[in-house]
């Protein structure tokens, strides 16, 4: 190898204030020069650019969802000045034809339109138009660029379709404000269901594995790591309308009311709001049974409304009711998370009564063995329900005749919950004497009980087993 020979430094490029130098040694190769240059923050910035796209398709994959499709044409037109480090931005972005398909979720907007402006460091948005199926929906506000993102922007939809597809279909009419800084992203606007179809899958259903990779669809996104949330604010009031159609699970009913949906940072969302049964039936016990009265009040948690739901199997209409042709039917109380249902009748007659005749249509007289296994099914069906409910079940109420079969409280007051769940059975002797049996749900404790009625005000009970009593009860009833 030949001697090293030393390097000239860079020669500074001409835009450049100064020169940068530097030296390198390179054996047996010939002398370099090199250009090199630092820009500085201050320096100026003088840009002019157009853009013409014939199609945004291109776009869709960036929104990481899955089959969601864009379309349309995008213009613009840029001019760029102030300096390297505090650069201004100032020009057009029009687009036209614009669409958004997303057929999993039931979008399909069209005839889209965009005409937007940049004024430095913010993009005014004119005008975003689009149509649904039905309706249209339009938006403008402006958007600061920089670190907090600043943003004013207005929703406003005109009975726009906003979900079409055969199971879910939803027209909204509505206004809704976003407004963003570095302190928060708030939401608030009041929207009403011009019409809506809601139908819910049936349960049982065979579903897609995570892990399962649907060819034409690629490789699930790869989690990424989350920034920090910014903090939410949401305000929003929705009205049922007159038109908001609900099916599936047994339930066919149109629905109306309206709540208000609050949500504070990371919190759960606050519910308040009524919303209620306007016309429908309810598919139980192989019957369909006619809502008469349903109320779900929300009164703060999202997931534990209260109930109070009427459901009841109808005679003919015209048809005098007493005890030789029942109307019955099931109420619920309670809330979502611990309902409580049992079985209600007009007149009032034995729960056995009740169930028969809300099940096959007649009472307990003339009951075959079938119809005994139907009975035991549909009470096994009303017992086991969360929350504990009300009413007879098994084969041995059929069966042996009993007048109550169910599950209730004890009374343990220091018990909760299981520990002071009670299964009872009970069958009436005479018109004056009655029998029951308790059995502790989970405990070992067990009463039988008889009661017997001395006159309309007195009545003796005798109760043996973990507990021995006998008490003298009196009966005082007054309007």
């Amino acid at each position: 190898a030949g001697p090293a020979r030393r390097s000239r430094p860079c020669r500074p490029w001409p835009s450049c204030a100064a020169g940068c130098r530097r030296r390198r040694a390179r054996p047996a190769r010939s002398e370099e020069h090199m250009l090199c240059c630092r820009v500085d923050a201050d320096s100026p910035l003088r840009m002019t650019a157009t853009a013409d796209m014939a199609s945004i398709a291109w776009l869709a994959p960036l929104a990481g969802q899955r089959d969601l499709e864009l379309d349309g044409s995008l213009k613009a037109n840029l001019t760029a000045g102030g300096t390297i480090g505090t650069p201004s931005l100032n020009g057009t972005v029009n687009g036209d034809a614009l669409a958004v398909r997303w057929p999993e979720q039931g979008v399909r907007l069209r005839n889209g339109q965009l005409r937007s402006q940049l004024e430095g460091d913010r993009l005014v948005l004119q005008r975003l138009y689009l149509e649904g199926v039905q309706g249209n929906a339009t938006a403008d506000g402006s958007v600061r660029f920089g670190t907090d993102g600043a943003m004013q922007l207005r929703l406003v939809a005109n009975k726009l379709e906003a979900l079409s597809r055969p199971d879910r279909t939803v027209i909204v009419s509505g206004e809704a404000n976003l407004v963003r800084d570095a302190q928060r992203f708030a939401l608030d606007g009041r929207f009403k269901a011009d019409r809506a179809l809601i139908e819910f899958a049936p349960q049982g259903r065979p579903t897609i594995s995570e892990d399962v990779i649907v060819l034409g669809r690629g490789a699930p996104a790869a989690p990424q790591k989350k920034e920090a949330e910014m903090p939410l604010s949401i305000n929003l009031a929705a009205d049922l309308g007159d038109d908001f159609h609900l099916r599936g699970l047994g339930i066919d009913a149109y629905l109306a009311g309206s709540a208000r949906v609050r949500m504070v940072g990371n919190g759960d969302p606050r519910v308040n709001g009524t919303i209620r049964v306007a016309s429908g039936q309810y598919a139980a016990y192989g019957q369909k049974l006619t809502i008469d009265r349903g109320v779900i009040t929300f009164n703060g948690r999202y997931d534990n409304p209260s109930l109070d739901v009427l459901a009841v199997r109808k005679q003919p209409e015209g048809t005098q009711l007493s005890e030789t042709n029942v109307e019955a039917g099931v109420q619920v109380t309670g809330t979502a998370q611990a309902p409580v249902a049992k079985l209600v009748s007009t007149p009032s007659v034995p729960d056995s009564e009740k169930l028969s005749w809300l099940v096959l249509g007649h009472g307990m007289e003339g009951t075959s063995g079938n119809e005994k296994d139907v009975l035991s099914a549909a009470a096994g069906a009303l017992l086991g329900g969360k929350g504990g409910t009300g009413g007879i079940t098994s084969k041995l109420a059929n069966s042996l005749g009993v007048d109550e079969l169910g599950v209730g409280q004890g009374r343990n007051g220091d018990a909760e919950g299981l520990a002071n769940t009670v299964v009872t059975v009970g069958k009436r002797i005479s018109s004056r004497a009655y029998l029951s049996f308790e059995q502790g749900a989970t405990t070992a404790s067990s009463l039988v009980r008889l009661r017997y009625k001395l006159n309309p005000r007195w009545t003796l009970q005798f109760q043996t087993g973990t507990n021995t009593a006998l008490d003298v009860l009196y009966a005082w009833a007054f309007d």
